[in-house]
């Protein structure tokens, strides 16, 4: 529940199976082991040190990472964008695959614009 919202979980049953299968086949000590060490990061302080460009992408319904992370998050980080999918929880890349798409193909997009070609080196 905490992955996939509950209109995802109704109108898509055999995708939220398929993830809550892969789910019960993780070690459950090694998974408990991942969640409590995440838990416990805290890189805040040191995102103004991020120099390149960053999209951080939110599920409007995510309860274990709420969209108020993810303000800390850009708010760091000079340049950083916040994209926020309103019908989505935590996994909004399996629920909005479209939304969750277009804003990276725009950000690459734009990255690739400004990045400058490096001379091709002679053979």
């Amino acid at each position: 529940e905490r992955y996939l919202s509950e209109a995802f979980r109704a109108s898509c049953p055999e995708a939220a199976r398929a993830l809550r299968a892969t789910l019960l086949r993780c070690d459950a000590a090694g998974y408990a082991a991942c969640c409590h060490a995440v838990a416990g990061v805290d890189w805040l302080d040191r995102l103004a040190q991020v120099r390149c460009p960053t999209l951080v992408i939110a599920g409007a319904l995510d309860v274990g990472a709420p969209v108020a992370m993810s303000r800390a998050i850009v708010e760091r980080i000079e340049g950083a964008e916040l994209v926020v999918l309103q019908d989505a929880a935590h996994l909004g890349v399996l629920e909005q695959p479209v939304a969750f798409r277009a804003a990276l193909v725009d950000l690459l997009g734009r990255v690739d614009a400004v990045v400058e070609p490096t001379p091709s080196t002679p053979a």
